[in-house]
């Protein structure tokens, strides 16, 4: 396996966040989803992703709660090595094939956008009206201002990126 890459998220300084940027961020209006899925359909998930690598638009996950692992250099459908997910006290353990597990995402991706059919067809208990996304963002820089982005080391690329 390959060394993790990392990047330099410092801003030379603070700059304010307004609404404006916000809706730039997200302009169509998406409200956040929850569902569940089984083991199967979060690998299912995470192989759509990165099936076009890093260009895939939309597709490419950005997630939070697991970490995983990739490899750009085998097939479509295969790249996924290894998931781990983050428990309550903060460690990762390897994803449990047996357990459901609840996932939060937008409703375009619910319903099956970016070609996340999988979270259309395979969703348990979904619910689609949840608060919209730049709403989210806005309640959360008020609470944890100043935000301090880094990298967390949540998705890892094991080949050489093109």
């Amino acid at each position: 396996m390959g060394a993790e890459a990392t990047a330099d998220l410092t801003l030379a300084e603070p700059m304010p966040v307004t609404l404006g940027d916000i809706l730039t961020v997200f302009p169509f209006g998406n409200v956040v989803s929850t569902l569940e899925l089984t083991f199967a359909d979060v690998m299912a998930a995470l192989e759509n992703g990165v099936s076009l690598g890093e260009e895939g638009a939309g597709r490419f996950p950005q997630v939070s709660g697991i970490r995983f692992t990739w490899d750009g250099s085998k097939p479509a459908g295969s790249r996924i090595v290894r998931v781990e997910v983050e428990g309550v006290d903060g460690t990762f353990s390897e994803i449990d094939p047996a357990a459901v597990y609840t996932v939060a995402t937008n409703d375009f991706m619910r319903r099956g956008g970016d070609g996340y059919e999988v979270l259309a067809t395979n969703a348990i208990d979904p619910y689609d009206f949840g608060k919209p996304l730049d709403e989210v963002l806005e309640e959360y820089i008020a609470a944890n201002s100043p935000v301090a982005p880094t990298v967390e080391g949540r998705i890892i690329r094991v080949d050489a990126a093109p």
